[in-house]
């Protein structure tokens, strides 16, 4: 199995239910979740932003580094680091508009390497 196909499962398995998840529990999610999630959100960040700076980026890691890690962060931390309990709704939607495109999306890749 090639890095890429790896990639793809990895969001289908793993990424895809716990975006559905969190989006659709919102702040009744497990706090541990949440920290799971700022985890994730801070490697995604670090990770993609690398690439960028080093001049590999592609769209992609512009996504991953402007949106969807900020965004696993915010959600992370404002349990966590901040102590709230208020974040808009808004906000839980997107990240589950993101899980249904990263399940669209990884397992059209992997249908068209078949």
């Amino acid at each position: 199995m090639d890095q890429r196909a790896v990639i793809n499962w990895f969001h289908i398995l793993v990424v895809v239910p716990l975006f559905l998840y969190v989006g659709f529990m919102r702040s009744n999610t497990p706090l541990w979740l949440d920290w799971v999630l700022l985890a994730m959100g801070s490697v995604v960040v670090l990770y993609h932003l690398t690439k960028v700076i080093a001049g590999t980026g592609t769209w992609v890691n512009w996504f991953h580094a402007l949106v969807v890690g900020p965004l696993m962060i915010y959600l992370g931390s404002s349990r966590t680091i901040f102590r709230s309990q208020k974040v808009g709704g808004m906000w839980y939607s997107i990240l589950t508009m993101l899980g249904g495109a990263a399940l669209v999306y990884h397992s059209q890749v992997l249908l068209k390497s078949m």
